[in-house]
């Protein structure tokens, strides 16, 4: 829903264990384990888009009444590629590398209390903010549009915007070598504010993602370097991590997800294959916080070219160009091993 007004009452409906909310057959927001009596609505234009310092879309989700449920609760929010790009357009930056998209927004969450969970910013006391930059969440295409899947429930002010006040903040996850156990490290550029971090792991599930605090790691006085090992691994299997901040007038903000794997079987999907010209992407999948190399041989069984891809903390969507996009028809073999497993693939070149 991409109209210029406020939705005091949409329609509502369930189906395939979610409640949905729409207006003219357009989808507003959904939720998963959304509390009986709860009610939506949608504020639009905003006066002043701007949230905490952040600049933020000019429209507000937000549910009134209880919080409900944290196992398993889950809200998306729904908008157009049309206003976000028209929104983004408009403040410009003079400074970026790239130009800006929707995979660069963050998500706000006001949680205070029912009374002042409305349509303004102005009145929202601090201490119930929480903050879930980019990469803590699921942006996910949606007919004309997208819509941000958060781990969150269906209670509070949601707003959709930029992430200018969180910079300066690098987590990362890696497996220590020969043993089952994770090495998580983040630093920062400021501790000001801060009062501790806790360390959450999920298992890694096609389902809700359900989080525990395995940790927690005060904030030091300048002390801007933070590790935590993780020894207590049930392998195998596949864990997400994120850390959790806290700050000392009760906000929370929350890292990245960094996902790692022990699984022992490599999953990779080549695609398109056949090709026409080896211009193809590879998709890789349990090879979270492992080394990757990857090699690509002729019909003859010859060494075309490799390529080493460093660990990473997801899964990962390759883009390969075989042949500068000349290659002969034929079947090609792409050899992909991370030190202890290894898998071949077949890519066919065929023009007919």
């Amino acid at each position: 829903f991409d109209e210029k007004k406020a939705v005091p009452a949409p329609v509502v409906a369930t189906a395939n264990g979610l409640t949905y909310f729409t207006e003219n057959g357009k989808a507003i927001a959904a939720a998963g384990n959304y509390p009986a009596g709860n009610k939506l609505q949608l504020s639009a234009p905003m006066a002043d888009p701007n949230y905490q310092g952040n600049r933020v879309m000019p429209k507000s989700w937000f549910f009134n009444g209880q919080a409900g449920t944290t196992a398993g609760s889950r809200v998306r929010l729904y908008f157009s590629h049309d206003e976000v790009m028209a929104w983004l357009s408009a403040i410009p930056c003079d400074t970026c590398q790239r130009k800006r998209s929707p995979y660069d927004l963050a998500v706000y969450r006001y949680a205070g209390p029912d009374a002042l969970v409305n349509a303004s910013i102005t009145d929202n006391t601090p201490g119930f903010v929480t903050t879930f930059p980019p990469a803590a969440f699921d942006l996910v295409p949606y007919e004309s549009g997208y819509y941000a899947e958060l781990p969150a429930e269906a209670y509070g002010e949601f707003y959709i915007g930029l992430d200018e006040n969180g910079s300066g903040f690098n987590f990362t996850a890696e497996r220590q070598e020969g043993a089952d156990i994770v090495l998580l490290h983040w630093d920062l550029a400021s501790i000001s504010g801060i009062s501790h971090f806790e360390v959450e792991r999920a298992p890694k599930t096609e389902g809700n993602l359900v989080f525990e605090k395995i940790g927690t790691s005060q904030a030091l006085v300048n002390e801007l370097d933070y590790r935590f090992r993780d020894i207590r691994i049930k392998t195998p299997g596949s864990w997400h991590y994120r850390i959790k901040i806290i700050y000392e007038n009760g906000d929370t903000r929350y890292s990245p997800l960094r996902t790692i794997s022990f699984e022992t079987k490599i999953i990779a999907k080549l695609y398109p294959n056949p090709s026409t010209d080896g211009k193809v992407s590879l998709l890789l999948q349990n090879t979270e916080g492992k080394k990757v190399d990857l090699a690509l041989y002729d019909p003859g069984g010859r060494l075309l070219w490799r390529q080493a891809l460093q660990p990473i903390a997801q899964q990962q969507l390759v883009p390969l160009v075989a042949g500068d996009g000349r290659l002969p028809n034929g079947v090609y073999v792409l050899k992909i091993s991370t030190g202890t497993e290894k898998l071949a693939i077949q890519l066919v070149i065929s023009r007919n």
